[in-house]
Parts: C-alpha cells; structure tokens; sequence
C-alpha cells in the first residue's frame, strides 16, 4: 500500500510538472500627428496623452525605442573623433577631441526622461572638454556637445 501511495505521489507530480504554460508577449500601437502638430506614439497598455502637450513636441511611451539611439549613430564618423573618460564617472568627465575645438562648446545633459539636467557652454583646453558634474545624481544620462565646426551626441553614466 505504501509504495501504492508513493508510486501515485511521483506520478502526480511529475505530470505536474510536464505541463506547458504558453505565455505570449506582443506589443502592438500607433503612431498618429494630431491638428496642433504633436507627434504621438504609443503601445497597448498605456495611458493616452493626447491634449497634455502642445506645440512641437515628440512624445514616445510604451516598449519603445529612445530617438537617442538614432542621434547617438548620427555621429560624423572622423571627422572630430571623441574619447570619453572615465565612463562611468564619479563626479568630473572628460571629452577629449581628435582635433582642437577652438569655438565655444555647448553642453546639454538630459535624463532618461528626457529633462534637461545640465546646460552650460564651456571652451576645451587643450583638445580636452572637464565637466565637474558631482551635483548629478547617480544613473544615465544622454549628452549633446554642439559647437560652429561639429555636434556630438553620448550617453554617460554616473556612479
């Protein structure tokens, strides 16, 4: 009798476990520009921002990929090449060009939101453009350098 009650015991739970759960992901959604010139575009499951924003502006949300994806491979290649150090940083970045930038730099730091965090216009001494950025708080951050003879788009990390 015990072996009778062990031998339904496994049987039991090894048809348990046999079973297959098929689980399905999928995202689907739209894109659409409405009268007032906003750009929106969203997947399934997420809430409808339409008439929140005004004027030109482009607002992504769902499982959606960043436009910064897009700019940061827009980079001219060779003609300034840029080293970036150290990345992760603590709290002072470097950008070290190829070749000397002799107009003023403008720097722009947003979040993964998308907020501007940091704006400042800054001349590169010897080909090397210092940030001091220890008032950023720890996560990523995506960076515009922008000058008369080039732009730059990055991504950084602050530890």
């Amino acid at each position: 009798m015990k072996q009778f009650i062990l031998f339904l015991c496994i049987i039991s739970f090894s048809s348990y476990g046999q079973t297959i759960s098929r689980q399905t992901i999928a995202s689907q959604g739209a894109s659409t520009v409405i009268r007032n010139g906003v750009f929106i575009s969203q997947s399934i499951g997420q809430q409808s921002v339409t008439g929140n924003y005004k004027g030109d502006v482009s607002l992504n949300q769902g499982f959606q990929q960043s436009q910064w994806n897009r700019l940061m491979s827009s980079n001219p290649p060779k003609l300034i090449s840029t080293l970036i150090y150290p990345n992760p940083f603590l709290s002072t970045i470097s950008f070290q060009f190829s070749e000397p930038v002799l107009q003023p730099i403008a720097v722009a730091i947003f979040d993964v939101t998308g907020k501007l965090v940091y704006a400042s216009t800054k001349s590169a001494l010897n080909s090397i453009l210092q940030l001091d950025l220890q008032n950023l708080a720890v996560g990523v951050y995506f960076v515009r350098l922008q000058s008369a003879s080039f732009q730059y788009y990055s991504q950084i990390v602050k530890q």
